[in-house]
């Protein structure tokens, strides 16, 4: 491993979230906070701003005009919205200190992917979007961030060995095969960190349990952030762990997959049969 640091050590040198997380949730908690509330805290923090407008100028939300203030991103993004991007942008610039070898702008499309379709699956079944599903999505593999920031060769030997083993609602297999490797696994790592980072209980557990929905105890959001999860896969955004062209799917996804994919869902709220036509998607 990198240095001989074990991915639990990794994490234990990973610091706090910075404040501008802590401060913009700590806004949402307010049912009255005004959009400008909350774009004057990110304000405060010029290197969010810049990649908080970044990601939101990208082709994935393919808005017609440039977004160039916080404000307009609150805006047009929604405060929820913006508090996911917020999360998962700050845990990227977190993680990137302490782990070396990660492409992390695959990372982040498949964080946001999931986010994205999570929120689709969550209001086709006609429910209010929990905030924790939309979170947790943006954060779910944190923990493969850190077995890759451990031994890069590792985790590609593992990923090679390792394709196509489990399946997409309960990846045991996969979670041993990293277990063996590294002595624990992905989710249980990102687990860990969204306790180190003291977020909210049910958030911690959606991440924990996001491979293992099927359980009798598990939420209604571990269930949507699993299928979501195997869906931007099948749309082309398998993050770390499958070897896909994110690059060119990304931009795929900005356009009419995404619209295929709530339109898909929407027809299709039986998990079984929505799995056997996500199956059959093409990539």
């Amino acid at each position: 491993m990198t240095a001989g640091r074990s991915p639990l050590e990794l994490l234990a040198d990973l610091p706090p979230l910075p404040v501008t997380v802590v401060e913009v949730g700590r806004a949402l908690g307010d049912p009255d906070v005004s959009l400008r509330a909350v774009a004057t805290i990110l304000e405060r923090d010029p290197r969010m701003t810049g990649a908080l407008l970044g990601l939101a100028n990208s082709a994935f939300f393919g808005f017609p005009r440039a977004i160039r203030t916080p404000l307009q991103a609150v805006t047009l993004l929604g405060v929820r919205q913006v508090r996911s991007l917020v999360v998962s942008l700050s845990a990227t610039a977190e993680l990137a200190r302490v782990c070396d070898g990660v492409d992390f702008g695959r990372f982040l499309e498949h964080a946001v992917a999931c986010s994205q379709i999570s929120r689709f699956i969550t209001e086709a079944h006609g429910e209010a979007v929990p905030d924790e599903v939309a979170v947790a999505a943006t954060l779910h593999d944190m923990g493969q961030v850190l077995l890759v920031g451990a031994d890069p060769a590792a985790w590609a030997e593992l990923s090679r060995t390792a394709r196509g083993v489990g399946g997409p609602w309960v990846d045991a297999a996969r979670l041993k095969a990293e277990r063996d490797a590294f002595g624990v696994d992905h989710a249980r790592l990102g687990g860990l960190l969204a306790e180190k980072w003291r977020l909210p209980v049910d958030l911690v557990a959606v991440v924990r349990d996001h491979h293992e929905p099927t359980a009798p105890d598990r939420s209604a959001a571990a269930r949507a952030l699993a299928l979501a999860d195997h869906l931007a896969t099948v749309f082309g955004f398998g993050g770390l762990a499958e070897d896909c062209q994110a690059g060119a799917a990304f931009e795929r996804l900005a356009g009419n997959d995404l619209r295929k994919a709530r339109r898909f869902d929407r027809a299709h709220r039986d998990r079984g049969r929505l799995m056997e036509r996500a199956s059959a998607a093409p990539a």
